[in-house]
């Protein structure tokens, strides 16, 4: 978690520069959060590998999205944010080459608490149900 301002500034303009830079607002939060995965054990890559599946992904977005609906609970914005150069970020906080940072989460008191109404189709429109009776789909 970065908060020391500066520090944040820096990191900011490291991370969401030149292609990134569509992510700069983040700029303007008071606190970065960095998610910085170590390589995993053998044994877990190789199951992952086995199955097709990024385990350590899949408890990022696990523990991150925790991690932002604690930070809604207690009334902190945040904001998810995948494009960002990794490198830089990495070069900024000294992390060793084999740390990856597949995330950074922005926070901080949003300016009004008003939500947009977002316009979602109806889940029978996505969605398909398959049991009942002979496991026939529905």
């Amino acid at each position: 978690m970065v908060d020391d301002p500066p520090t944040v500034q820096r990191l900011a303009s490291a991370a969401f520069s030149g292609i990134y830079s569509m992510n700069r607002f983040a700029a303007s939060a008071p606190v970065l959060v960095v998610v910085v995965t170590e390589r995993s054990r053998y044994a877990a890559r190789l199951g992952g590998q086995m199955r097709g599946v990024q385990y350590s992904l899949v408890d990022i977005g696990i523990a991150c999205e925790h991690f932002v609906l604690q930070a809604a609970e207690d009334g902190v914005g945040t904001c998810w944010l995948g494009w960002l150069n990794e490198k830089a970020v990495r070069k900024v906080l000294r992390l060793p080459r084999g740390a990856r940072i597949d995330i950074m989460l922005s926070m901080g008191y949003p300016e009004k608490e008003d939500i947009r109404e977002k316009k979602r189709k109806m889940p029978a429109e996505v969605s398909e149900y398959f049991g009942g009776q002979e496991g026939q789909a529905r």
